[in-house]
């Protein structure tokens, strides 16, 4: 089995009979994809709600958790409970399978401890405790296994079992971060130079919003950022594709990265600023995408690596900085005029608004 239906973890009960109980329920557990359990995506999708299938108990998440039974007699009910010390608090989910001999996914919402799951640098193993009642009584208690993968792994799509790709790109929106000091610092390079007055996202019109992405480009280059089209993959398995995403926070020590952190970067920047961004995600590598009017529905994208070509030293005296900035406004606006060429010639694969994403920053 791969991708999606991935391989079930053996259970070891606490009663004799496990043969017999095993071959009437069918009992199974499944943690994760593979196996793996990624912290940075169950932190991004800690706000959302999974509508359950038929035959199913819960709204949890298919890629953290399904325990499967068949259901011994009709209107049985159903208690499970699923714990870890220090990563998941209990977690009780109860409900009724009403119809005999069918197989029952059950999914609940792990409650999980956040803070715990930030915290993860590195790939941790843990020993979930499953028990399970049926109809008031304890039918078993075992121990799962699972690995946690740590918070900067970004799982960005799963080869399901059909042999189909399954997107995750989604997953890259849980590491915006407008409230890290880089950002900042990218702002206050423009400001401090005299280069942009403020800040303000919609409040101007289309030439402002230009103006203010222009400044933005002007403090990328003067802070020394270099990306490139290179890939920082994780090979864990043929059928998972895992990406190692760069901390802004890191980026003051760590100038030559990839343009999937530079979208990052660019995408968090845009928030701070209040202008809608999009990440895009084309043959080539990564993109990002900004409106010109609030509720416009045409964007423009631009590559993150498009700033390496225009790094420059941060000039000294402000008549030399806006010569800087006036060169990133020209060029900029050649991009704007030659973007439906550059989208036409290399195929845009995944467009992700910022705005409509669902995904819970990991920050």
């Amino acid at each position: 089995m791969r991708g999606i239906s991935t391989a079930f973890i053996l259970i070891f009960f606490c009663f004799n009979s496990t043969a017999q109980i095993k071959d009437t329920l069918g009992l199974s557990v499944k943690f994760g994809v593979d196996n793996y359990l990624f912290s940075s995506m169950i932190i991004g999708n800690s706000q959302q709600i999974f509508e359950p299938e038929p035959l199913q108990l819960g709204k949890g998440d298919t890629l953290q958790f399904v325990l499967r039974l068949k259901n011994p007699e009709a209107n049985s009910r159903i208690k499970v409970t699923i714990s870890c010390e220090k990563y998941i608090n209990e977690t009780v989910i109860e409900g009724l399978l009403m119809h005999k001999d069918s197989v029952y996914l059950i999914k609940p919402a792990l409650n999980w401890n956040y803070g715990m799951l930030k915290e993860v640098r590195n790939a941790i193993f843990i020993e979930p405790v499953i028990k399970i009642w049926l109809n008031d009584e304890m039918l078993t208690s075992f121990k799962g296994f699972t690995e946690i993968r740590a918070i900067d792994e970004c799982l960005y799509s799963v080869v399901r079992h059909d042999g189909k790709l399954l997107s995750l790109m989604e997953n890259y929106m849980a590491y915006i971060d407008e409230n890290n000091p880089v950002v900042q610092n990218i702002l206050n390079c423009a400001l401090d130079d005299g280069i942009i007055e403020a800040f303000d996202g919609y409040k101007k019109d289309k030439n402002g919003v230009l103006h203010q992405i222009a400044a933005i480009y002007y403090g990328l280059g003067t802070q020394g950022h270099y990306f490139s089209h290179d890939i920082n993959t994780i090979k864990l398995s043929p059928f998972l594709g895992i990406d190692k995403v760069v901390n802004l926070q890191d980026f003051g020590c760590c100038k030559y990265t990839t343009d999937k952190d530079g979208a990052i970067l660019w995408l968090s920047v845009l928030k701070k600023v209040g202008i809608d961004g999009i990440l895009i995600a084309n043959a080539f590598g990564f993109s990002v995408g900004f409106y010109l009017e609030k509720e416009s529905d045409m964007y423009i994208s631009i590559s993150p690596a498009y700033a390496s070509f225009k790094s420059l030293p941060r000039p000294k005296r402000k008549e030399k900085a806006a010569d800087t900035y006036k060169k990133y406004l020209e060029s900029l606006s050649y991009l704007i005029k030659e973007d439906k060429r550059i989208n036409d010639k290399y195929g845009i694969k995944k467009v992700l608004i910022m705005k409509e994403s669902k995904i819970t920053s990991i920050y």
